[in-house]
């Protein structure tokens, strides 16, 4: 309508019909608009005087499922998630401590065995993330936080299925290790869209993807009583106070070693791949 058309009455009236975040949006652009009209000639009406108020949609709030899979509900979803695009994103969210984008934006050759003395660990350089949308990662470096940036030890459940799936992915000649199908990484909207498909196809309760990144927290506080700093870290987390801000600063032998450690695992340094 014209601006000289616009009414207190019918500005509230329309406000009240659109979702909340799209009527704060609405009611800021239309000051500036009125603003910008008024510089110029005088309008007979002021729709955002002082003296008027607008009533503004409520919020809905929508409530976050808290849910986290167990230790033996989590090998049941991997096994049953063999073979799938989903398979290698959920070992790095629930087995390696991943946010939601750094699994997506893995290259295979950036998945490395340690070979320990009863088992084999994988290691991850998590450099860089997948956003909500599009079908490029984000440049190296770029992650949630600058301690975001780090080296991830995925745990022995899965350590070892994670790697033949790195070596699936390169001879097949695929650079991501989330391939979506066609030789490019998902992004987190489509990792998304597939997880809740594949839970409701499966019978599965479905949990925010989020929410397999606390299960590891859980269990690996919980039931593998790992050291806090050690768990702070492979999260991506800044330790506390100087030394955590400046001068802790492992190497990624040593983050290995502290996690066998805490697994009772023996491994021997001399005989891993130089990093």
């Amino acid at each position: 309508m014209p601006v000289d058309q616009l009414c207190p009455v019918h500005l509230q009236e329309w406000l009240l019909n659109l979702p909340a975040a799209t009527a704060d949006t609405a009611l800021l652009t239309l000051r500036k608009i009125y603003g910008t009209v008024s510089g110029f000639v005088v309008l007979p009406i002021d729709p955002f005087a002082a003296t008027v108020k607008y009533t503004m949609p409520t919020r809905k709030t929508r409530e976050r499922s808290k849910r986290m899979y167990t230790l033996d509900e989590t090998k049941d979803i991997l096994g049953r998630l063999h073979g799938t695009s989903l398979e290698a994103p959920f070992i790095m969210a629930r087995f390696g401590s991943c946010h939601s984008g750094e699994p997506l934006g893995i290259c295979t050759d950036e998945v490395l065995p340690f070979a320990a003395e009863s088992t084999t660990l994988a290691t991850v350089d998590l450099v860089r993330q997948m956003e909500q949308a599009g079908i490029e990662p984000t440049a190296d470096g770029v992650l949630k936080t600058r301690k975001s940036m780090r080296t991830v030890v995925v745990l022995p459940d899965a350590a070892g299925r994670l790697l033949e799936i790195a070596g699936e992915r390169r001879a097949a000649g695929s650079e991501w290790l989330a391939d979506r199908g066609d030789g490019l990484p998902m992004n987190r909207g489509m990792c998304n869209h597939r997880w809740k498909k594949w839970c409701a196809a499966e019978g599965i309760e479905h949990i925010p993807w989020s929410n397999l990144r606390k299960s590891w927290r859980t269990i690996c506080e919980m039931g593998l009583h790992m050291p806090w700093h050690l768990m702070e870290m492979l999260m991506g987390h800044s330790l506390p106070g100087v030394s955590g801000r400046h001068c802790i600063r492992p190497s990624c032998e040593q983050v290995v070693r502290s996690d066998c450690d805490a697994l009772g695992i023996k491994w021997d340094i001399s005989q891993q791949t130089s990093r």
